[in-house]
C-alpha cells in the first residue's frame, strides 16, 4: 500500500482539474512548462480533468457527432494548445438529463478513447 502511494505521488505526479474549476488553460500551461523545463516524460504526469457538456448538447435531436466535435474542441486545450498529447482520465463531470443526451455524451467520450487522445473514461457525478 505504502509503495502504491508513494508510486502515484511520487512518480505518476497526479493532477486534476475540470472545466467548472476554471482552471484549465493555467493547469495545462503550467503542466507544458513543468515538463518542458525539467525534462519530465508525459507518462509520469497521470492527468484527469472533467467536460461539462453544455446543456444544448442534451437535448432531443442532438446527434454523437455534434457533441464529439464539443468534447475534442474542450479537450484541445490539452492536446493541441499545449502540447500534452493524451488526457489519462477524461471523466463527464456531471451527466445532464435524458437518456439521449447521455448516451451521446458516453458515444463521445468511447470514441475519444478508440482514438488514443483519451486513456481512460468515466463519469465524476451522476
Amino acid at each position: 500500500m505504502i509503495k502504491s502511494y508513494a508510486y502515484c505521488v511520487i512518480v505518476l505526479r497526479p493532477v486534476d482539474t475540470a472545466q467548472m474549476y476554471g482552471n484549465e488553460p493555467q493547469v495545462a500551461q503550467a503542466l507544458a512548462h513543468f515538463l518542458k523545463t525539467t525534462n519530465t516524460p508525459r507518462s509520469e504526469i497521470y492527468l484527469t480533468t472533467k467536460w461539462n457538456p453544455p446543456q444544448p448538447l442534451a437535448e432531443p435531436g442532438v446527434d454523437s457527432e455534434t457533441v464529439y466535435r464539443e468534447l475534442r474542441k474542450s479537450h484541445d486545450l490539452f492536446i493541441t494548445e499545449h502540447g500534452l498529447e493524451y488526457i489519462d482520465l477524461a471523466l463527464v463531470h456531471q451527466s445532464r438529463p435524458g437518456p439521449q443526451g447521455r448516451a451521446n455524451h458516453w458515444q463521445a467520450m468511447v470514441r475519444a478513447q478508440e482514438e488514443g487522445w483519451v486513456k481512460d473514461i468515466g463519469v465524476s457525478n451522476q
